[in-house]
């Protein structure tokens, strides 16, 4: 079940044994984002992206207090993409 508490911008993911709370920004709170330029996709193995976001996600912080060093850095350039994470 996925619960949304508007109040605190908490949403709650619960699934079997799973239970996580992610914390939610209101969409107003950031600029629209340009079109995509759809000419410089990239296209990847399922499996090759499963492996890349484990070897970074380890890394990327789960303390609040620090939200900058809580995300993953994605990049794409000449068709390869780069992730990092520093906790």
């Amino acid at each position: 079940s996925m619960n949304l508490t508007v109040r605190s911008q908490t949403l709650n993911v619960r699934c079997a044994a799973f239970n996580n709370d992610i914390k939610c920004i209101d969409a107003q709170d950031f600029p629209p984002l340009p079109p995509a330029e759809l000419d410089d996709g990239i296209t990847l193995n399922v499996d090759d992206l499963r492996s890349m976001i484990q070897q970074v996600t380890f890394a990327a912080s789960v303390d609040d207090a620090r939200p900058v060093l809580t995300g993953v850095l994605v990049e794409v350039n000449d068709g390869e993409m780069t992730m990092a994470a520093a906790d």
